[in-house]
């Protein structure tokens, strides 16, 4: 009150002015409450922050326990690396000296053997071989002793180890199963299977060899681990011990898969060195086109370029491609000739393999096996152990993690409470202060609102008066109008363009014009007259406003029925054309159908006197009249022919000629 009072007097205050409605007294709540607001979401995010830098924390302690263990892993693993290595070089130069010990005593006993003999032969009053008889017959005993070469079969199950171990066996010569043959991912069985075969060499049956095929069923088993396998290999030692490998048959059906490179590299690893690739051949089953050299190169090629590995395996190896289908069925007679083709490659293969491959670390190869398994279950003894002990840290950092959020919960807790006891004394302060100031402006307001309400009735008394004095005034302006052509001020009158007080244009050029246009001088003018002016008053300005808006609707409706009308008869017209045209192109169609069967009738009966005709040149009973009969119907038949296309062109023509007065009628009716 005393800054309006202030302001009234002209005195400038610049102190803010004090709120008038109830709104702006209740800012000030609103203020608190947002402040409420924002210290509750402070809370909030406090908590978050917290929460995040917990879990943060264990990341960061989770990872460091992966590296510790990750980094303990590797050095046991590159350890144990390095002993084996140490371990396989001294075991390999042991093997060496021993297997030279014992081909020297080998020799000797066979050379001790020898002279006993011929001493009991001599005491019997026999004769005796010389020193070089007995050398020569050592070498033809032991190349007896080595006559039995054996044939190492490895490869995935259901890459056709076991088919062609049959193939090769070729029991009772109707390639009778020795061995159990298995399409599936998973070996019929996981133990090492042999079976000896005999080859002749001379038709006199005196030349023979013996081979040995040793299957390495489960080998290729994916259900089998590197420990199940390694104790498979152990019963593989006693049967090449004695005569080593003639060949190793890496037999496959496709492309090579990991399994089976890794199948190779156990085997080359724990029994085999480096020269084992030198004895082994590559054998490609399930190939259809083996007898086409050319198909044979192209997947030779394909195969050499798959991967590096493989491509360290086929370097020095030689692949043999064949094909052993299997013995069902109506096809088991052709099968069996190509399963002969086969395995005469095969023993073809193995007739010029003389060497044997003798494995230099077969003697302690149970040991080495044992000591992988060993090293490797301690490997994963000692993980299982760090796994422990890591969980065991976890659990501990848990529980300290765990004693840190109840012991934040419980400072949160109290903070709250704190912060919610403070609030409510803000909160009852700020009431009452708001309670005294509402009182305060209640009064005030109430004394202002009377005295504005007192201000605004006078205004608002002195604005009617005012707008009754200028209606009368513009009631009895308006009381009679002066009604005419408009002229500018130079006399012109053509094209003149009248507009009202608000500039709206007056198309009759006659009412309460303000202003005119003329197109003639080019401006605007206000000093105009009005041609032939009459005088009306209002009510007879406005019946005759009203007679002449019913006179233009009138016309406007007679215009819109005469142009409905004339649409209608447009499309009368072209409806009637149309359904004339149908019919008419029915016609044409029903016509050229009537043709179309006279010329089929006549081209049968044209080739009817043509294949009887025929039949006659062969009886050599032809004569004149069966030939004009014929020349009669080609004629009768082109002329068929040329009243349809006579028929189908005037059928078009006169389409298009209706069509043509269908536009020229809608274009004069549109005109």
């Amino acid at each position: 009150a005393k800054i309006q009072e202030a302001r009234s007097r002209g005195i400038a205050v610049s102190e803010k002015e004090p709120p008038q409605h109830w709104e702006d007294i209740c800012e000030d709540v609103e203020n608190i409450s947002l402040l409420i607001n924002f210290l509750e979401w402070i809370v909030t995010e406090e908590e978050k922050l917290l929460r995040e830098e917990e879990v943060a924390q264990k990341k960061a302690q989770n990872e460091r326990l992966n590296d510790i263990i990750s980094r303990i892993l590797d050095s046991k693993l590159e350890e144990s690396s390095n002993r084996r290595k140490e371990l396989d070089k001294e075991i390999e130069e042991h093997n060496k000296q021993i297997e030279k010990l014992k081909s020297i005593e080998d020799k000797e006993n066979r050379r001790i053997e020898k002279r006993i003999k011929q001493i009991e032969r001599l005491k019997n009053g026999e004769d005796i071989d010389s020193d070089e008889d007995v050398e020569s017959e050592d070498e033809f005993l032991l190349e007896e002793e080595n006559e039995v070469k054996n044939i190492l079969l490895i490869g995935r199950t259901g890459s056709g180890k076991s088919t062609l171990a049959n193939v090769l066996v070729n029991k009772n010569k109707e390639f009778e199963p020795v061995f159990k043959e298995s399409a599936r991912s998973v070996s019929e069985t996981k133990n090492i299977q042999t079976e000896k075969f005999t080859v002749d060499l001379s038709r006199d049956r005196t030349q023979n060899i013996s081979y040995l095929v040793i299957d390495t069923a489960g080998f290729g088993d994916t259900q089998l681990d590197n420990k199940e396998i390694l104790n498979l290999l152990k019963g593989l030692v006693p049967i090449i011990k004695e005569n080593g490998l003639n060949q190793i048959f890496f037999v496959t059906n496709g492309r090579f898969t990991q399994q089976e490179v890794e199948t190779y590299k156990l085997l080359e690893s724990v029994i085999f060195d480096r020269e084992a690739v030198n004895y082994t051949t590559i054998i490609r089953t399930s190939f259809d086109d083996f007898e086409d050299r050319k198909a044979c190169e192209d997947d030779e090629q394909n195969l050499r370029e798959e991967n590096q590995e493989i491509f360290k395996i086929l370097k020095s190896s030689k692949i043999i491609y064949i094909n052993n289908p299997p013995l069902i069925g109506r096809s088991a007679v052709i099968n069996k000739e190509v399963r002969k083709e086969s395995r005469k490659r095969l023993l073809t293969h193995l007739g010029a393999c003389g060497d044997n491959y003798y494995p230099v670390n077969l003697e302690d190869l149970n040991k080495r096996i044992n000591d992988y398994i060993t090293s490797e279950e301690e490997l994963k003894r000692k993980i299982a152990l760090k796994e422990q002990k890591n969980q065991e840290e976890q659990t501990e950092h848990q529980k300290e993690i765990e004693s840190i959020r109840a012991q934040k919960e419980r400072e949160l807790k109290i903070a709250e409470r704190n912060f919610e006891r403070k609030i409510q004394e803000l909160k009852n302060q700020n009431q009452k202060k708001i309670q005294a100031t509402r009182q305060e402006f209640e009064t005030a307001h109430q004394s202002q609102l009377q005295k504005s309400r007192e201000v605004h009735d006078k205004e608002v008394n002195e604005v009617k008066q005012a707008i009754q004095n200028n209606l009368s005034k513009i009631r009895n302006s308006y009381s009679y109008v002066k009604v005419g052509k408009p002229v500018c001020r130079y006399g012109h009158d053509r094209d003149i363009r009248a507009y009202d007080k608000s500039g709206s244009f007056i198309p009759d050029q006659s009412n309460f014009i303000d202003y005119i246009y003329c197109p003639t001088c080019g401006t605007n003018d206000c000093n105009f007259t009005l041609q032939d002016a009459k005088i009306y008053s209002l009510e007879e300005l406005s019946r005759k406003n009203s007679q002449h808006a019913e006179e233009r609707k009138r016309k406007m409706q007679e215009a819109i029925d005469e142009q409905n009308k004339k649409e209608q008869e447009i499309i009368n017209r072209i409806n009637q054309e149309k359904t004339n045209r149908d019919a008419e192109t029915i016609q044409n169609i029903q016509e050229r159908e009537r043709l179309e069967h006279q010329v089929i009738n006549q081209q049968k009966k044209l080739n009817e006197e043509r294949l009887r005709q025929e039949k006659l040149v062969k009886e050599n009973k032809i004569n004149s009249t069966s030939q004009d009969r014929e020349n009669e119907l080609k004629r009768e038949l082109e002329q068929k022919k040329q009243a349809l296309e006579d028929h189908i062109i005037q059928s078009e023509t006169q389409r298009n000629n209706a069509l043509q007065e269908l536009y020229v009628y809608i274009e004069q009716r549109r005109s």
